[in-house]
This record gives C-alpha cells, sequence and structure tokens, in this order.
C-alpha cells in the first residue's frame, strides 16, 4: 500500500497538488494529523472540477461517519489548475442533485446522508 501511496503521489496529475497543499495542510493540522497519516488528493466526477484535500483520518471518518464527524474540515480547491482555496457548501459537494445525476464527490454521498438522518435531518 504504501509504494502505490508513493508512486500515486509522483504522478503527473497529483504531484504538483501535492507539492502545493503539503505543507499547509501539515501546518494547519500540525495537532491533528500523527506520523502514520497520509494526505489523499480527491479529484471531483466532473471534468476540471473542484479538488478535495483530506488525511487518511479525515477520509476515514467522512466514509464512517458518527453523529460528531464534522464534515467541514476538508480542504477544497477550484480545480487540479487553480490550487485557490473555495468554499463550497455541503450541498455542493456531496449531494447527487448538485450537478445532474451526480455529486462532485459522489464517494460520500451515501455517508453524508447518513449522517445528516442521524442528526434529525440537519
Amino acid at each position: 500500500m504504501r509504494y502505490l501511496y508513493k508512486e500515486w503521489i509522483r504522478s503527473d496529475d497529483v504531484s504538483p497538488i501535492f507539492i502545493e497543499t503539503e505543507e499547509k495542510l501539515r501546518t494547519f493540522n500540525t495537532n491533528k494529523l500523527t506520523r502514520n497519516d497520509n494526505i489523499f488528493i480527491l479529484f471531483s466526477s466532473v471534468d476540471d472540477g473542484p479538488v478535495m484535500v483530506v488525511s487518511s483520518q479525515r477520509l476515514h471518518d467522512m466514509l464512517n461517519p458518527t453523529k460528531d464527524t464534522n464534515w467541514n474540515s476538508t480542504y477544497i480547491y477550484k480545480s487540479r489548475h487553480e490550487m485557490l482555496p473555495v468554499n463550497l457548501t455541503q450541498e455542493t459537494l456531496f449531494s447527487s442533485k448538485s450537478h445532474g445525476k451526480y455529486a462532485l464527490f459522489p464517494i460520500f454521498t451515501a455517508s453524508w446522508r447518513a449522517h445528516r438522518i442521524m442528526n434529525k435531518g440537519v
């Protein structure tokens, strides 16, 4: 797994983004990241759509939410070509109705909905 991760962060699509965001992410999350935490860069389902940067712990938490999961603590950038921070709503990121049939990050749609139900439709 570690080998695949190292190869992935060296790829042409990911390497520039990783270099741009790694130091910033580690600086902001020093207390939350562990030495074994990896940083993941997720591309949206829309061509040239936003990019999400999350730690492995945050990724795990978002895929396996509890009532206390914080959905606002991810780093979202405009696109892989424009690494400018953007502020998008949870509905825009995770709702299946945000971009036609698919969410920007459909990997989280089911767990995001489950979290909302856990919190009584909040």
